[in-house]
This record gives C-alpha cells, sequence and structure tokens, in this order.
C-alpha cells in the first residue's frame, strides 16, 4: 500500500477566489490531488477492513482449535 502525498500548497481563506488564470488552475491541480488521495485513503481503508475481517476468521478456527483441544483432553480413555 502506498500513500499519496499531501499536496504541498494547500490554499489559504483569502485566497479562496482565484485572482488569476494561474491560481485557477492550480487549485484545479490540487483539487485533482485530494481527490486521488481519497481515493487511495478508500482503497487502504479497504484493504485494513479485508485484513481484519481474515484475522478474524484466523482467531475463530484458532478458538474451535483449543475448543476441540479441551473436549478431547476430557474425554475418558
Amino acid at each position: 500500500m502506498t500513500y499519496a502525498a499531501i499536496p504541498r500548497r494547500t490554499p489559504r481563506h483569502r485566497d479562496v477566489h482565484p485572482t488569476s488564470t494561474r491560481d485557477a488552475a492550480t487549485y484545479a491541480r490540487d483539487a485533482a490531488t485530494y481527490a486521488r488521495d481519497i481515493v487511495t485513503y478508500a482503497r487502504d481503508a479497504a484493504t485494513y477492513a479485508d485484513v481484519a475481517v481474515t484475522y478474524a476468521d484466523v482467531a475463530v478456527t484458532y478458538a474451535d482449535a483449543a475448543k476441540r483441544t479441551a473436549v478431547n483432553a476430557c474425554r475418558v480413555p
């Protein structure tokens, strides 16, 4: 997994309204970068959720094995 870099230039409150075409282009690029970051973070979150489900499955498997071991240990030979 890789994390997208946070854009170097974040618009300040007084810069909300671009004063030139170049400022508008910069804000558009920044917006695109933020959108890509959001997609990347969403994919990472989905991956972490998938890993969490896998660990939960493994935990259930170990619990079942522990239960079977305990039942077998209590059987009279």
